[in-house]
């Protein structure tokens, strides 16, 4: 009986930031020699790119083999080991706390099917593995190009609204003297600074504040702060106000 011979398939993916470009490199060795391919997309995410990069791998091997896959994505590595893929299967791909579906499911779904008719045993890659390093290369190469796909199945995070676009926050009301404090609600005084210690490289100080007398709290205003000359001379030491 003839020993079965394991084909060697090496997939990596990866993205420049959440719906940025993306990329995937792959690596099949054969008994009868090598293939590589990549693909680039023009957006996507690390993940979608290292689900794809892993089922276009096991497309390029020949069904019916014993296949040793090498993944660098943790989390495709993890689905695949602790039987999460096939478990989304049986579940109609969805989440079984709460129901929800489960992230990335349309290519769940065709890395399920890769897996028919091969043998596949998964193995987390090595970083300094030289064919999984020439993945790697692959994958930067193609996310360089200016040539890429769309992904169909992808959508786009919509793009955060502009500062223009955006509704304007309501204007804040300056604090002034007899008004409730936003503590107590009881009315805040004019109280002066009788003095301030003058710390390096200051810039001003505060003339005035508003305090309150039930709760204690203390308010500075712009119209209390005063700008300091660098040219006099440090105010003395004195009491706070109180």
């Amino acid at each position: 009986m003839s020993e079965q011979v394991t084909t060697y398939a090496y997939a990596h993916g990866l993205a420049a930031h959440p719906s940025g470009p993306g990329a995937y490199g792959l690596l099949v060795v054969t008994p009868t020699g090598r293939s590589r391919d990549q693909r680039a997309y023009r957006h996507s995410t690390k993940d979608r790119m290292a689900i794809a990069a892993a089922t276009a791998a096991l497309r390029h091997c020949p069904r019916g083999s014993t296949v040793e896959l090498h993944l660098g994505n943790r989390r495709v590595y993890d689905a695949i080991a602790a039987g999460r893929l096939k478990q989304w299967r049986l579940d109609n791909w969805r989440a079984r706390v709460g129901g929800r579906p489960i992230k990335d499911a349309d290519l769940w779904k065709e890395l399920d099917k890769a897996f028919t008719d091969r043998q596949v045993s998964v193995v987390l890659a090595n970083p300094h593995d030289e064919a999984f390093a020439d993945c790697v290369r692959r994958a930067r190469l193609a996310n360089a190009s200016p040539l890429k796909h769309t992904d169909p199945t992808y959508h786009r995070r919509p793009a955060p609204k502009s500062v223009a676009s955006r509704p304007k926050t309501r204007q804040t009301r300056i604090l002034v003297d007899g008004d409730p404090c936003p503590r107590c609600q009881t009315a805040v005084t004019h109280r002066s600074v009788k003095g301030q210690v003058r710390k390096p490289g200051q810039r001003f100080y505060w003339d005035w504040i508003l305090r309150c007398k039930a709760c204690g709290a203390r308010y500075q205003t712009r119209e209390g702060r005063r700008r300091i000359d660098p040219e006099s001379s440090p105010p003395a030491i004195a009491q706070k106000a109180t």
